[in-house]
């Protein structure tokens, strides 16, 4: 293998974990300013990370979803910039 390819797979799974990381903190941010914080602790973060042809571009779609304090099932939609 070349040692270039090997520095690409570490680079790409690092900068995802950043990305992931940078969204977590976003959606957290967008449900609190959003005043939508109507659950006591628990979230699920759905996401889904793809690029263009060639890698040119990338997008990542985000959902959070929680039952809220009256048993409603909540879920929104985020749009969070690359």
């Amino acid at each position: 293998m070349d040692p270039s390819e090997l520095f690409k797979r570490k680079w790409a799974a690092t900068s995802g974990h950043v990305i992931y990381l940078d969204l977590q903190e976003a959606i957290l941010n967008c449900i609190k300013v959003g005043k939508s914080l109507h659950f006591q602790n628990k979230l699920t973060l759905i996401h889904d990370v793809w690029t263009l042809k060639g890698n040119r571009c990338g997008f990542i779609g985000a959902s959070v979803s929680f039952i809220d304090n009256d048993w409603n099932y909540v879920v929104q939609h985020h749009k969070v910039p690359l």
